[in-house]
This record gives C-alpha cells, structure tokens and sequence, in this order.
C-alpha cells in the first residue's frame, strides 16, 4: 500500500510512482521536465518514504570533475620530535560520497554540467564502479 500527502499532485504521484519503480529494479534515473513539474519534491519524499539520505547538489559549467567526485592530495607531517611522515588522503565530492555510502545524490541543474563530469557520472553507473581520472581505479 501506498501513503500519499493528500497535497501531492498528479504530476509529482507519477513521478514517485517512476522512482519507486527504479529502485526496485535497483536502476539510476534521469528526470527531465519543465521547471516547477515536482521532480525534487517526488524524490524527496520518496527518499523520506523509504528512509535513504538524499544529498541535492546543483551543477554548473564551472564544475570540476574533482569538485564532483573528489580527489586525492599528498600530505607531509612532522611530529613533534619525530620524523617526516608521508601519506595520501582522499577527499570525496558529493558523488563519490552517495556512490560509497549508498545514498541517493540528487542532481539539479544536469544539462549545465560540463563534459568530463557527465563521462566520470556516466562510466561509474555503467560499470558500477568510480574512477577517480587521473589517478588508479
């Protein structure tokens, strides 16, 4: 059985009906309509609905592929009294963050992201694994 908010329109009913089907079959979705048609408010309350932590990012042309999935940086530290120590860290954009926690990352602003993100988005939910460009997978 469905609960519905008696305040949810025919359109943003339609649109959880299509989410909710996705994740059954465990698929990614891409939402496209005209402005104001409900699509963020059909995923926010089907996260809520089925409790998964929904992050909402909005893209832009001046998005990195770094800003996006994250990146790996190179730290020296010295201890008090102690010796140099070297390591590497990584430090996840919001997509490598739902990728690994399992969380539902949702994209506002889709068309406006520039090439190399959409290719990194799109390898990752093609072969179910993220690879961080420029650096081992």
């Amino acid at each position: 059985k469905m609960l519905v908010h008696p305040d949810t329109t025919p359109s943003t009913f339609a649109l959880i009906l299509a989410i909710r089907t996705a994740t059954k079959e465990n698929r990614p979705m891409l939402l496209i309509s005209a402005t104001g048609f409900g699509k963020t408010s059909a995923v926010e309350k089907e996260a809520l609905e089925q409790n998964i932590a929904l992050l909402r990012f909005v893209m832009s042309a001046g998005l990195t592929v770094e800003d996006f999935l994250g990146k790996i940086t190179f730290h020296k530290h010295t201890p008090p009294g102690g010796k140099e120590q070297s390591y590497f860290s990584f430090a996840p954009g919001v997509f490598a963050y739902a990728f690994m926690t399992g969380c539902w990352v949702l994209l506002d602003e889709f068309n406006l992201a520039p090439e190399a993100v959409l290719h990194c988005l799109e390898l990752a939910l093609d072969r179910g694994v993220l690879e961080i460009p420029g650096h081992f997978a």
